[in-house]
């Protein structure tokens, strides 16, 4: 099955579930208008759980890669503090690193965004594809998750031992 396909076959499973619920507000006694808006705000809070998801995702990747490029140059992160670099420096190295990498990809994703606007505007509900203050939040958040995901990393860098480290070759 192509990635089309799925992605078709799931709008339509998520379009018959979001007018069945209307259907089932409406016999309840609810006018058309606000049984639309209940299944709107629950579609909502579908989309709002996959952004948390992906986001969660995105964090565990960065985590990943940052950790697993300071593990590779842990003896180059030892031989740095041996020379005399303060541990504070090796940590403002290590978070610098995995911030510059995911702002490139914000770019990136900012500038995809833009460009795809419209391919997406039947998708969004309360805002335009080109909503500055949705692209600055998102940018904003990805960019506080490449931190926080940097942090234990970064730490873990500041903390070698250069003795252990050159020992260990």
């Amino acid at each position: 099955m192509s990635h089309r396909r799925i992605e078709r076959d799931i709008e339509d499973e998520l379009r018959f579930h979001m007018e069945s619920r209307m259907a089932d507000l409406i016999d309840r006694g609810l006018s058309t208008n606000e049984a639309r808006r209940i299944a709107e705000e629950e579609y909502g809070d579908l989309e709002a759980s996959r952004a948390e998801l992906a986001l969660i995702v995105a964090a565990i990747g960065v985590y990943g890669v940052v950790a697993f490029d300071v593990r590779q140059r842990m003896r180059e992160m030892g031989i740095r503090i041996a020379l005399g670099a303060y541990a504070i420096d090796v940590m403002r190295h290590v978070l610098g690193q995995g911030t510059r990498v995911v702002a490139a990809g914000v770019g990136v994703g900012v500038l995809t965004a833009l460009a795809a606007g419209k391919l997406v505007a039947s998708m969004l509900y309360g805002v335009t594809p080109r909503d500055p203050g949705s692209m600055v939040i998102a940018a904003t958040v990805l960019l506080s998750v490449a931190i926080v995901s940097s942090l234990v990393p970064a730490w873990r860098a500041g903390r070698v031992d250069p003795v252990q480290v050159l020992r260990e070759e």
